[in-house]
């Protein structure tokens, strides 16, 4: 019962990471789009914003504790599997699956806020074609992480708890 409380408390921090990363993303974003901007044919002018770098750093930071936390979860549900209870297929191969979802999700996600975070690194203005959703689909990629990541501990917990 007690590890069960504690599992629940680890994703309740995981999803509430991944939320609150979202959001600093999503701010970034906001940041961003106040800073000045010009365009010139296909070209585009903008200022860099120091606050959507400092926010695009503190979004990927706390996409890449959750993630941290998530496989940290996961080996510890697998490890705390005794030899008497081996996990049911479907269980294992759903958990496997949630697990790689996981991770490629995390890195196209936190790639998509460091890019996103990477154009506002500087002072001054920049030109040149600009991509202007990379925080925001960084951010709706940490929602993403948080639900697969809800899945992945659920899956694990079912193998844990099952047994042939």
């Amino acid at each position: 019962m007690k590890t069960k409380i504690w599992g629940i408390s680890a994703c309740l921090l995981i999803v509430v990471l991944d939320i609150i990363s979202m959001v600093l993303a999503l701010k970034a974003k906001e940041a961003q789009n106040h800073a000045k901007h010009m365009r010139m044919w296909i070209f585009e002018c903008k200022g860099r914003s120091h606050d959507a770098y400092v926010l695009g750093i503190a979004a990927a930071v706390l996409l890449s504790a959750a993630h941290i936390l998530v496989n940290l979860l996961g080996l510890l549900s697998v490890t705390g599997q005794h030899e008497s209870q081996k996990p049911s297929p479907p269980s294992k191969k759903f958990s496997k699956a949630f697990l790689v979802l996981i991770w490629i999700i995390y890195v196209v996600g936190v790639t998509m806020l460091v890019i996103g975070t990477r154009s506002n690194e500087k002072k001054g203005v920049s030109c040149g074609f600009k991509y202007h959703n990379f925080l925001h689909t960084g951010g709706i990629l940490c929602v993403v992480h948080a639900i697969l990541s809800l899945a992945y501990y659920v899956t694990s917990a079912a193998a844990l708890y099952t047994s042939t």
